[in-house]
């Protein structure tokens, strides 16, 4: 979606030709620059959400140690839970026999 913005600015690039003439083709008529514009947007925005998922996956590597030490630790005391649910609930059933 195009996103209008206060001002604009006029620049000149320098584009390959067959890259020119599929634009033309595709931008509807006297709507080139607004065609490039939400182009180059989409491109960089793009690029950005690729730099956020990199620093993701970079920070979750990073912690990956930390949680598997977290989850070894809390996997004996889940196990001591579960023995003693088991416990309880063998009881309980005597108890309504």
């Amino acid at each position: 979606m195009m996103r209008r913005t206060a001002s604009t600015q006029k620049v000149t690039f320098s584009f390959p030709s067959d890259l020119v003439r599929k634009v033309k083709q595709k931008a509807p008529k006297g709507e080139v620059s607004r065609f490039v514009a939400e182009a180059v947007r989409e491109k960089l925005e793009s690029e950005e959400r690729a730099r956020l998922r990199e620093e993701l996956k970079e920070g979750y590597q990073a912690r990956a140690a930390l949680h598997k030490e977290l989850a070894s630790e809390f996997s004996e005391a889940e196990e001591e839970a579960y023995s003693n649910y088991l416990i309880y609930a063998k009881a309980q059933r005597k108890a309504r026999s």
